[in-house]
C-alpha cells in the first residue's frame, strides 16, 4: 500500500482533490468537487506503468466526483524499480520507497506491520460477520492472498482471482497456526489432505491451481478482472435476493446439521421463499417463456 497518500497524490500531479480515504489494503478513495477534476486525475493515474516491464500500476474506477483507486501491479517490486507516466513524462525512481509492505513473505516480516491479540480477535469477529451476512458475498482476489488475507479471500460464497494471483498460507513461517476461519473453510472446500498440504508446507498455489482444486470459482485475465467479476455481482444483485439469503444460510448451516435437520431447514426456507413476489414472478415468467424481473421481495 502507499505510505502517504496525500503527499503521493500531490507529487504525481493530482489536482483539486478534497479528500483521500486510504485503507490498509492496496486501494483508496479520492474525492473531488467536480467530475472534470476527477476525470483528469483518472487519465493521469491510468498513464503510470512500471519501467522494467511496462505493466500498469493503478486500476481506477471513476464514480463521478470520486475515484476508487487500486494498486494492481502484480509483480515483485525491487529497490531499484521505477515507474513512469506516459502522459506527463514524470518518472519516480525507487518506487518501493513510496510503499509500505505489511505482508509476510518467506518467513521475513517488513517490520512495518505486526500482529496483536486484539488484531486476532477482530479478524475472528469479522469472519463470523461475513458468515452471517444476509446477502451473497463475493471475493475478488487481484494479487497475493497471504495469511489471514488468504483466509478472508476464500471464505466468500463465490471466489474469483486474476491470473497473477496466488494463495499462501504463510502462518508456519512465523510460528503461528492458520486462523481467520482457515481451519474451518479449507478442509471443507478442498479436503483434509490439501488443507494440510497448504498449511504445513506453506507453498504458494497459483489461481489456476486453486481453481483446479475447487478452492475458487473462476480465473480471469488481469486486464479484464474487475469487469468480469462485476458482471457476476450485477447478475446476482438483480436476482431473487430473498432466495439467495435463505440459500447461503442453508449451506452454512448444513456444515453442522444432520440429514434430518437439514431437510427440515430446507422445508422451512422453501415455505418462506414460496411466498415472495419473486417466486410468483419467476413462475409466471417461466410459463410465459420470458426473463423474470426479480425485485428482491
Amino acid at each position: 500500500r502507499l505510505k502517504e497518500h496525500v503527499k503521493f497524490a500531490e507529487m504525481i500531479g493530482i489536482k483539486n482533490f478534497s479528500e483521500i480515504l486510504p485503507r490498509m489494503s492496496r486501494d483508496f478513495l479520492v474525492k473531488f468537487n467536480n467530475e472534470p477534476d476527477a476525470s483528469d486525475a483518472e487519465n493521469l493515474l491510468n498513464s503510470f506503468y512500471a519501467s522494467k516491464d511496462d505493466i500498469k500500476i493503478f486500476e481506477v474506477d471513476n464514480r463521478g466526483t470520486s475515484l476508487f483507486i487500486e494498486l494492481v501491479y502484480p509483480n515483485d517490486i525491487n529497490e531499484s524499480d521505477s515507474i513512469y507516466s506516459k502522459e506527463s513524462n514524470l518518472k519516480l525512481e525507487i518506487f518501493k520507497s513510496y510503499l509500505a509492505f505489511v505482508a509476510i513473505k518467506n518467513g521475513e516480516h517488513s517490520g512495518i506491520g505486526y500482529l496483536t491479540s486484539n488484531f486476532d480477535l477482530e479478524i475472528s469477529k469479522n469472519s463470523i460477520d461475513l458468515k452471517d451476512l444476509n446477502i451473497p458475498f463475493i471475493t475478488a482476489v487481484n494479487g497475493p492472498a497471504a495469511g489471514a488475507g488468504c483466509s478472508l479471500a476464500i471464505v466468500g460464497d463465490l471466489v474469483y482471482a486474476s491470473k497473477s494471483s496466488y494463495f499462501y498460507q504463510a502462518f508456519k513461517f512465523i510460528g503461528l497456526v492458520p486462523d481467520a476461519s482457515s481451519t474451518y473453510v479449507l478442509p471443507r472446500k478442498i479436503g483434509m489432505a490439501r488443507a494440510m498440504e497448504l498449511s504445513l508446507l506453506g507453498e504458494k498455489i497459483s489461481s489456476e491451481k486453486a481453481l483446479s482444486w475447487g478452492l475458487i470459482n473462476g480465473v480471469f485475465d488481469h486486464e479484464d478482472f474487475m469487469t468480469e467479476v462485476m458482471k457476476i455481482a450485477t447478475e446476482i444483485a438483480n436476482g431473487p435476493t430473498v432466495a439467495y439469503k435463505l440459500t447461503r444460510k442453508l449451506y452454512w448451516d448444513s456444515l453442522s446439521n444432520d440429514f434430518e435437520t437439514q431437510l427440515s431447514a430446507e422445508s422451512a426456507a422453501q415455505s418462506v421463499a414460496g411466498k415472495t413476489e419473486d417466486c410468483y414472478n419467476g413462475i409466471m415468467a417461466f410459463l410465459q417463456k420470458k426473463k423474470p424481473d426479480f425485485q428482491g421481495k
